[in-house]
């Protein structure tokens, strides 16, 4: 979940402190001309990127998934 973030935040973001490491792949805001990211974006990501270590799946594996067994009648 961490890296969607770092992902989403480099896909849109229009300048980047480290063109090097991360480029920034956003846009201006065609009938502004501004950025769609304020300042306090990258830390409001950082937060949500902290809250991401208490994530977990909602159910066991067993019940996320429906098995679904082969054709009685298939040959192969």
């Amino acid at each position: 979940m961490e890296q969607k973030l770092d992902e989403w935040f480099c896909r849109f973001k229009v300048t980047s402190s480290q063109p090097h490491e991360r480029p920034a792949g956003g846009r201006l805001d065609p009938f502004r001309g501004c950025s769609l990211f304020t300042q306090d974006t990258k830390a409001a990501v950082d937060k949500c990127k902290e809250k991401t270590k208490h994530l977990s799946d909602p159910f066991p594996i067993e019940k996320m998934y429906d098995m679904i067994l082969p054709n009685p009648n298939n040959t192969h």
